[in-house]
């Protein structure tokens, strides 16, 4: 079986992946799944250990065997480079915008994206120093000079005249459907 990595499946197929990502049966005594491990509170052996970190896991939020093995399994099918996992979608955009962008950067985003992300762009982001432009995705090229650039809309399915310049996102399960 395997850990997940590149290393260990370079020559499976997509659906061999999908099966065997993540998995490390005997790290588990056998269990070819992962065990659900919950819990926030991490023993060391040792206040040295503590002190020093040593140990791979030190708090739940930060990860467990469990959540190891789901990125592990994310990277093995994406074939990427690395996988973090986020409690929500504005955690996921606040994440990736952050590791790219710095202060005075500019970050075109598209006019119709997900409300909280747009929050965040409004108050966080200006905090920060950087300026958001939103652009109508509809139009064949999307203005030039960011730094960064959030290409795709809402994710949620929805009528496409919704996007449009200056339209407000729509709230999920709002009239519109989306």
């Amino acid at each position: 079986m395997t850990t997940g990595s590149e290393d260990d499946v370079p020559a499976f197929g997509e659906n061999t992946r999908l099966v065997l990502g993540g998995r490390a049966p005997f790290d588990h005594h056998g269990f070819v799944n992962t065990p659900v491990f919950r819990g926030s509170t991490v023993l060391s052996p040792t206040v040295k250990d503590y002190v020093d970190q040593t140990q791979l896991y030190t708090y739940g939020r930060r990860g467990t065997p469990t959540s190891q093995a789901f990125q592990e399994a994310l990277q093995a099918i994406d074939h990427s480079a690395g996988v973090v996992l986020c409690p929500s979608g504005l955690a996921a955009v606040s994440t990736a915008l952050l590791a790219c962008l710095s202060a005075g950067d500019h970050l075109l985003m598209t006019d119709c994206v997900y409300r909280p992300a747009r929050n965040f762009c409004d108050s966080a982001l200006r905090r920060f120093g950087i300026e958001t432009t939103y652009y109508d995705p509809l139009k064949p090229e999307p203005p030039r000079g960011g730094r960064a650039i959030r290409r795709g809309a809402h994710g949620r399915a929805r009528p496409l005249p919704a996007c449009r310049a200056g339209a407000e996102s729509p709230e999920p399960g709002g009239k519109d459907g989306s």
